[in-house]
Order: C-alpha cells, then structure tokens, then sequence
C-alpha cells in the first residue's frame, strides 16, 4: 500500500490577513485551512484530523488553543515565537516538509506483524468495493434516466414515497451553452431549452449537480438592503430546501420577523434548550414548503446569550438538512462576525452607494477577508448616489475585485414593507443577481 508523499492537513491561524496571502502558496503542497478566530480553530481540532497548527499570538485565547492541541498531540507551532513574523515562506515549507517526512517515517516504521495486518485489510477492502462496483454497475448506467424520469412525473398528492423519490431531482439543474438561456424561476422542471429569441432549441439539456452552499451576507453599515437579497435569494431557491438564518441582533428582534409578518417567536433562543436537530427543529419558522427562518432573539439583551460556538452547533447540524444555508450577519465586526465568515462557501459584501458604506466596507474586505475566499461584491440601490458616481474602474480598485454586481434602486422594492408572498417578479432589475447566483451556486 502506497504511504508516500502523504500530504497534511493544516490549520494556520491568524486576524492579519497578509500571511493568509504570503503563504497561499502552500495549498499547492498540502491541505491548508486558513481561520481567522479561536472558535474555529477549537471546532476544526475537536472534529478534523489535524497534523500541524501555525498560529499567530493575535488569535483570541490562545493558551486554550495550545492545551487542546496537546491533548490531541497535534504539533502547534506559534509565528513570532517559533517561526519568523510576518511570515517567511521558505521557512515554512522548509517545517511542514519536515513534519511530512515525519508523518510518513512513522508511518513505514509500523512493526512488521501490524504493516501485513493493515495491507491485508486494505486488500480486503478494495476486493469488497470491486465487487460492489460490479454488482450495482447496470443500476449506475441507468441512474440518469431514472432522475429525468422522476423530474417529468407529474406531482400527485399523498403518493407514498413520492418526497424520497424527489431527493435526487432536487439537486439538478440544467446545464447550458452560453447562447442559451432558461427560466432561473423553474430551473429544474424546465422541459425545453430557448434561444436569445424565446423560441424552442433543443430538447432538455443535460443535468449537473448543484452543491451544497454557505452563503453568508456581510455589510458595513444598516440600511443597505441585506435583509432584502436575503429574502429575495430564498425565493429564488424555490426548488432547494433553504434555511435563512437572521443573526442582526437588535432591541425588538431582527429585520426579517417585521418583512416577512411572522411572530418573533420561536428563535435561536429555543436551540439553547437541547442543542440538537430537535431543538432546530423548534426553534424555526416555515414559511414555504422549502424555507425555514431561523429568528434572532426578541431583545438584544437576549442575544448575549449567544456565542459564536451556538452558531457553528447550528451550521453543523442544519448542513445535514438543508440544501442551502444563508447567514445575515449584523453590521458590526467580533468575534461571531468573524467567525461566521470562516463558514462561508459564498461571501456577499453589500453596500449602498454612500461613499461611507463602500469606505468602510473596503476597509473590512482589505484587513479581514482572504482574497482566496469566493466573494461577489453588490452595489445596491444605485442611483442614490448621494451626489457622486463610482466608475467601475474605481469600484475595482477600491476593492480588489473583478466580481461584482450593480443593482439599480426600485421605487416598488423601496415603497414595499411585506414580502411575506416572497414576490419578486415586479422587481426585472433583480435578474441579473438571479442569474449570477445560480451560476456561482452550480459550480
């Protein structure tokens, strides 16, 4: 059994986001975690298997970090102490390649007895998985027609076993040339594909899989429509189960119990109670047969109750219910702030057009978001300029980013206080939002 050039999992810690840059390099050599809070990195060694952690002294509690990496005899390492700071690259490849040569030592240095015994069992294993490879390899090639087939069943209420076999389809979508385009409010149960004009092209097109994601909105200051795409991505989600999940704590609750008319009870608050799939399930809302609304607490002196370690406990276990998850943080950076981001698959930076909002903003992405992590950035409400205009050029150069998308303000969506009928098709602006969702969400 082939051991060498075993690669490693490691975590580097760090708030100055200049050595996530300078050792980027690294993710070419071994598998690398970058996280910017204490949290994260507790929850990645109390659940990963982890050989190596390069942490800086700025990581909150840090003492915390060095004794459970002792007690999980994980090698730490402390930037500044016994590694240069800020980082030299060289000298960091030099150390993991000697940690990886260690790894893979005690690993050829297995007694005899013990080394036949593990290859025996891994010769089993693969005999075991030829077989079954074998045995289910017709039901395999017939696994695509199946999925279409369940897609064009018509839905009949109360058919037993009907929701199981839709599992599968619900994690399609079309696949598409670029000249095509498709109805991004049914892109599952489309029947044909249109060309640019509208007329019917081509049968329907082939099928992919669309992953799972995190998607976390982040803003610099309120007022500036998170609340908003919050919704408006849930209900673009139709076909996939969403959990939208409201973490602005404020004095009276969150912005999402007031647009969507719904009580500001159950909440997070509930989840405190057991910290399980049953305490989740008691503490959402559900608005549509895929949306479920997970509330902050009624009070702001309620939610000091809740850590940053609640809301991974929460992540974890909706992942294992929940196609997508959406996260709206609150506008002001801490500890949960932070590590909230940690969770992101897609990061949403929102601003207006005030020369505030995208100040600031710029600021938060340059010092605390690693430019590796996906990002698309959304200027909403543009043409409240408040007397000046931001070229692209300068949207780019503030910024650093090529993605990024401009959304016109709406007198309809500004006037509109209820979404509670998650209504959107008075608001063609949007579409484009839509459409680059779907696209980063399906790649």
């Amino acid at each position: 059994m082939e051991i060498e050039h075993t690669k490693l999992k490691v975590i580097i810690a760090d708030t100055d986001l200049k050595t996530f840059e300078d050792l980027k390099g690294l993710s070419d050599q071994h598998n690398v975690i970058f996280l910017s809070s204490d949290f994260a990195v507790n929850f990645m060694l109390e659940y990963e298997k982890i050989d190596c952690v390069l942490t800086s002294n700025k990581i909150s509690n840090l003492n915390g970090i060095i004794k459970r990496a002792e007690d999980k005899r994980i090698k730490l390492y402390i930037l500044g102490k016994d590694l240069n700071y800020p980082v030299d690259y060289e000298d960091v490849c030099e150390l993991l390649k000697n940690e990886q040569e260690k790894k893979n030592n005690s690993l050829k240095n297995l007694n005899n007895p013990l080394k036949q015994k593990f290859k025996s069992m891994w010769l089993e294993g693969k005999r075991l998985f030829e077989e079954k490879k074998e045995s289910t390899k017709n039901i395999q090639s017939n696994k695509k027609n199946i999925e279409l087939d369940i897609i064009n069943k018509p839905t009949i209420k109360n058919e037993p076993n009907k929701e199981k076999n839709k599992i599968s389809a619900k994690l399609l979508k079309p696949e598409l040339k670029t000249e095509e385009k498709y109805d991004v409010k049914n892109p599952i149960n489309r029947d044909h594909v249109l060309d640019s004009t509208g007329n019917e092209r081509s049968p329907r097109a082939k099928m992919k899989i669309i992953k799972q994601k995190t998607i976390v909105l982040a803003k610099a200051k309120g007022g500036v429509g998170s609340t908003t795409i919050g919704i408006f991505l849930s209900s673009i989600l139709e076909k996939f189960s969403v959990l939208l999940m409201d973490l602005n704590f404020n004095e009276g609750g969150g912005d999402i119990s007031y647009y969507l008319n719904i009580p500001r009870s159950p909440n997070i608050l509930n989840f405190l109670n057991g910290y399980s799939k049953e305490a989740l399930d008691d503490s959402i809302i559900q608005i549509e047969k895929n949306l479920h609304v997970l509330q902050p607490p009624p009070t702001f002196e309620q939610s000091r109750k809740i850590e940053l370690q609640d809301i991974y406990c929460i992540t974890d276990i909706a992942k294992k219910k929940y196609h997508i998850l959406i996260i709206d943080l609150p506008n002001h950076l801490g500890d949960l702030w932070l590590g909230a981001i940690d969770l992101a698959d897609l990061l949403m930076l929102i601003s207006d057009m005030s020369i505030g909002s995208i100040g600031r903003l710029a600021k938060i992405n340059e010092r605390y978001l690693y430019k590796g992590l996906e990002k698309l950035l959304i200027l909403n409400m543009c043409g409240n300029q408040n007397g000046h205009n931001l070229s692209d050029e300068n949207i780019g150069s503030f910024f650093d980013m090529k993605n990024y998308i401009s959304v016109k303000e709406n007198k309809i969506l500004r006037q509109k206080t209820d979404f509670s009928d998650l209504d959107f098709s008075d608001v063609p602006d949007f579409s484009k939002l839509q459409d680059k969702v779907l696209e980063i969400i399906s790649n």
